[in-house]
This record gives structure tokens, sequence and C-alpha cells, in this order.
């Protein structure tokens, strides 16, 4: 999308005044909840020296992706022309939609309390978002045409969602995978059932997963969970 490329030309010393820039816009629509999160976002990094955020991969990461949703909410929800709305819209798959429509808002209408947690982590160096088998399955998905699915930090942190998936345009759907064996998953999955009420998130598959299997295999069987997942179900998978 047009703003995922754009945000990627900002350099790391232009990152806290775009966010003030967006605060201010925000404040200007009336629009509290964006301007809340984005305040408690810009004053995580008020202090951060340019060098540090550009050493600091993670966080230029995360803070690029945010900027990005913030740049297509503000346009979906206050455009200054419909027309340029209209092919946004158009231009977004099924899980763009998903996540800017309904899981993005969830997650700015409410409270997030592992926002501060996973903030000072990633800061810290945490790479737990770097996982290798991740990139395998977002490939074998990507050479798909059909599905759709998107990867974001605020979904991964906070919404226990390594991946949003559509699939044959079907309503979009919540992926997490583990590689522990169910049956030591009962605590796990029960969290991963609460958070994902808590974000308005109703279709969800639990993936447990040995790493050691071909991806396309796991993939196979996930999109036949979801093609036949109902409204409000949350299922579990172990394709071993």
């Amino acid at each position: 999308m047009q703003h995922e490329l754009s945000v990627k030309q900002i350099p790391a010393k232009m990152l806290y005044p775009t966010l003030l820039a967006l605060l201010e816009e925000a404040e200007e629509n009336g629009d509290d909840n964006l301007a809340n999160k984005i305040a408690k976002i810009s004053d995580w990094i008020e202090d951060c020296k340019t060098g540090l955020l550009t050493a600091k991969k993670l966080v230029g990461h995360f803070l690029r992706q945010f900027i990005a949703d913030t740049w297509t909410y503000l346009d979906l929800n206050y455009p200054s022309d419909e027309q340029l709305k209209a092919e946004l819209l158009n231009d977004m798959t099924d899980a763009d939609k998903y996540w800017y429509e309904q899981v993005f808002p969830a997650w700015l209408a409410k409270e997030d309390d592992k926002l501060p947690i996973w903030e000072n982590k990633i800061m810290n160096g945490l790479s737990g978002a770097d996982n290798d088998y991740l990139e395998q399955l977002a490939k074998a998905l990507k050479d798909r045409q059909d599905v759709a699915y998107l990867m974001r930090y605020i979904a991964d942190f906070s919404m226990a969602t390594d991946m949003i998936v559509s699939y044959h345009r079907q309503r979009a759907c919540s992926l997490q995978l583990t590689t522990m064996q169910l049956k030591y998953c009962d605590e796990k999955i029960q969290k991963w059932q609460d958070n994902l009420h808590y974000w308005q998130i109703d279709r969800g598959i639990f993936v447990s997963f040995d790493p050691t299997e071909k991806a396309e295999r796991i993939i196979n069987q996930v999109l036949w969970k979801i093609k036949n997942l109902k409204e409000g179900e949350y299922l579990q998978l172990e394709p071993r």
C-alpha cells in the first residue's frame, strides 16, 4: 500500500516530529482515541536520540508501521477526498480492511495494558517478532492468489495474533502459532481466547506446529480450518 511504501523513506530523525504532526491532526479531528495512543508512543521516544532510533531496528520498524497505519486510518475516517478514500479501499485486501475497519480502531478505543511492557522490551532488543518459521509461512501464503494476510507488531505483542489471514474473501481470522504441544497449552490457550475476546476478534485458530514440518503443509491445514471456521469460533490445530 502507498503509505507502507512511503513511510519507509522517513529517516530516524523525523520519526518523532512525524508523530507530533499526526497527534496534531488527530486532535484537530477530535479523535481522542487516536490522539491518546499517539501521545503515549510519542512520550516513549521523546528523549531518544536519532542514533539510538537508528540502532534500534525493531523500534524503528514498529514506529514506521504505526505511522503508516495512522495515515491510512486518518484517510479512511477523515478523508479530504472521497474519491481517494474509495481508491484506497479498492486497493485493500480483505485482511487490510479487517485491520483498518475493526481491529486497529478497537486497539485505539481500548486500554492496552501490554503496550508499556512490550515498548520496553523492544527498546531493549526483543526480537520475538522475527520468527524464521513465521516468515516461511508468510512466504507460502504470499504465493497464493486466494489468500490475503497481514502481520503487525501491535497484533503480535498485544493481541496474541501472529497473523491476520483471509481465505477466499471470507472474514479474516487471527492465527497464533506455538511450537509447544497442545496438551501443554491449556493456560496459554485460555489467555489467547481471553485476549481475542477483549479485542473483539471473533475468529481465531491456535496452531501448535512442528518447525521441522514444511510450511506449505501447515498452511494447507490452516486454510482448510479457516474455510470452515464459524463466526465467534476459536479452534486449536496440531498438524503433526
